[in-house]
């Protein structure tokens, strides 16, 4: 499977502040996908607003998809020295989001 475009952008980046905006994104991601979770029904804007709009089928393949995303940017992230306990709070944090 192919990774994401912005978690290529990120494992590629070379230059720190990029490197760091990347992540920041990421990181924002991780927490909007904490949130959406808790209604898998719902169905958000890219800005993390709720689209109370009519639409179709229910789409039941975007929680794999966060799933592999988010698993990808942890290894990425530790491999370049970012923190286990980073990972383990902004990641995946069970008891601030238990599933």
């Amino acid at each position: 499977m192919e990774q994401p475009p912005l978690l290529s952008f990120y494992a590629a980046a070379t230059v720190p502040s990029a490197r760091s905006a990347y992540q920041q994104i990421l990181f924002e991601y991780a927490q909007a996908r904490a949130t959406e979770q808790n209604d898998p029904n719902q169905k958000f804007y890219l800005n993390n607003t709720v689209f109370s709009g009519p639409w179709g089928r229910l789409q039941n393949d975007g929680p794999t998809t966060s799933v592999i995303t988010l698993m990808e940017f942890a290894y990425v992230y530790q491999d370049n020295k970012g923190s286990k306990d980073t990972v383990r709070s902004l990641i995946y944090d069970s008891a601030a989001h238990p599933v």
